[in-house]
């Protein structure tokens, strides 16, 4: 018999894949003012592998949501690990997920630039 080597993570991770899992889970911890604008029943769960991250397993985030909120698209990331203490490399962590999450937008043409100006300027910049 082969051992998992985070059985809770692995736990955590095959319930949440779970549709009817899933919605309860945000149900239950999410706070109501949120929940009223999300869509609960279009949760889509993205493959990790479409999410570009480093090839570390470390470094692949457990669970990331897609659902819209106000009917734009919305990403919710779940991190479900165990820390034996308070880390702020958790932070980190989350916003790598994001960050990479948006990169892959701006290359799609999901995302537009922005500034304060009248002029866009971020596509010029982000093209480098």
């Amino acid at each position: 018999m082969t051992l998992l080597p985070h059985p809770h993570d692995a736990f955590f991770k095959a319930f949440l894949k779970d549709p009817e899992n899933l919605k309860q889970f945000l149900k239950d911890f999410l706070p109501g003012e949120l929940l009223k604008f999300l869509s609960l029943n279009h949760l889509q769960i993205l493959p990790e592998e479409k999410i570009p991250l480093s090839k570390e397993k470390r470094l692949i985030p457990d669970l990331v949501v897609e659902t819209s909120l106000l009917n734009r698209t919305l990403h919710i990331y779940l991190l479900i690990e165990h820390k034996s203490q308070p880390e702020i490399r958790t932070f980190l962590q989350i916003g790598f997920y994001i960050l990479s999450l948006h990169e892959e937008d701006l290359k799609a043409g999901r995302i537009r630039g922005f500034s304060g100006c009248r002029r866009v300027w971020g596509e010029q910049l982000l093209r480098r």
